[in-house]
């Protein structure tokens, strides 16, 4: 087999730049003016690489400033972007890494270049509970990198342990919001008795948010139920692991399954606990593409490199936010 020269290697990189080009120039033709182009590191191997948004409406920040934060992602991809996407796609279709793509994009291109105040460590070998500890920055949005997909990787992907082949596909938000309702719908009853608890614990975390620590230490929960409620959360959280990867198979030994209650059957009677240590390692090696959430910046003339968390509503504005966008005004007689 002939080496592959280090010149081989740019021509082929140069090609994936001059076709992301023809794509994206492809792509604009026809989109409305106020519409800008998001560029997917996924390339064209989950969804389309390439789709259009414009800016929020005032009405689509408040209807997502008036959500709660049980239901202000729901909210963000149903309502919000799917009204603002000039395609006809849906966004749940779409993985996380790509929401975070978008978000970010329509930040950045409409109302600031700069992510103002982000908390970091500054000693990573410090009390990661001690707010000495913590400091803050500005990130400038141009200087994030970000990561490709691979050219191998391929979704649908087929895993053979133990004498098994079964193919799976990476989750999308849709997944997330199935697991989500199924497991609010089968503990709603359960965690209705807990009402008083929850509304004492939000009470401890305002008072802790707002710096007054000794007033929240002071507030005393009953033992037992507390105990009681973890341990339906954790009930709760391994059910949402359970249906999340269920979605993810997608056949076994060349059987597609098509419903809810096939994948479930597969997960629970098919597919043990090594497949999901391969899917993990498959992932890994061939399927992280994204933001990169490592961000390198400098204070007092020393250079850092810290990973900061984007999540998504980390870059949906709220209606304070700094703008450095253009506009003109015109006042007439």
């Amino acid at each position: 087999m002939e080496e592959l020269k280090q010149s081989d290697l740019i021509v082929k990189k140069e090609r994936q730049i001059i076709r992301t080009a023809e794509l994206a120039v492809e792509s604009g033709k026809g989109i409305p003016i106020g519409y800008i182009p998001v560029t997917f590191c996924s390339k064209d191997k989950l969804c389309p690489s390439i789709l259009h948004f414009r800016n929020y409406s005032m009405s689509e920040l408040l209807e997502l400033a008036s959500c709660n934060d049980d239901n202000q992602f729901d909210v963000l991809v149903h309502k919000v972007l799917n009204e603002m996407i000039y395609e006809d796609y849906d966004c749940s279709n779409l993985h996380i890494e790509h929401i975070k793509q978008i978000v970010l994009t329509i930040y950045k291109n409409f109302w600031n270049s700069t992510l103002f105040n982000r908390p970091y460590y500054k000693d990573l070998q410090g009390d990661f509970d001690s707010e000495d500890n913590i400091a803050y920055t500005d990130i400038n949005l141009s200087k994030i990198s970000t990561i490709d997909i691979t050219d191998e990787f391929k979704n649908k992907f087929t895993i053979e342990s133990n004498g098994i082949k079964a193919k799976f596909i990476l989750p999308t938000v849709g997944h997330i919001f199935v697991a989500n309702a199924y497991v609010k719908q089968k503990y709603a009853e359960a965690e209705s008795k807990f009402s008083d608890l929850l509304d004492t614990m939000t009470l401890v975390e305002r008072l802790k948010d707002s710096k007054q620590i000794e007033q929240a230490e002071s507030i005393k929960f009953n033992e037992k139920e507390k105990e009681e409620y973890d341990a339906i959360q954790l009930d709760k959280n391994r059910d949402y692991i359970k249906i999340l990867q269920a979605q993810l198979i997608y056949s076994v030994e060349d059987k597609v399954l098509e419903t809810a209650d096939e994948k479930y059957d597969a997960y629970v009677n098919k597919i043990d606990a090594t497949f999901w240590i391969h899917y993990k390692e498959v992932v890994d090696q061939y399927a992280k593409f994204g933001i990169n959430s490592n961000y390198e910046f400098v204070v007092d003339g020393e250079k850092l490199t810290r990973g900061f968390s984007f999540r998504p509503m980390v870059f949906i504005p709220s209606l304070d936010t700094k703008t450095n966008s253009r506009y003109t005004v015109h006042f007439e007689d």
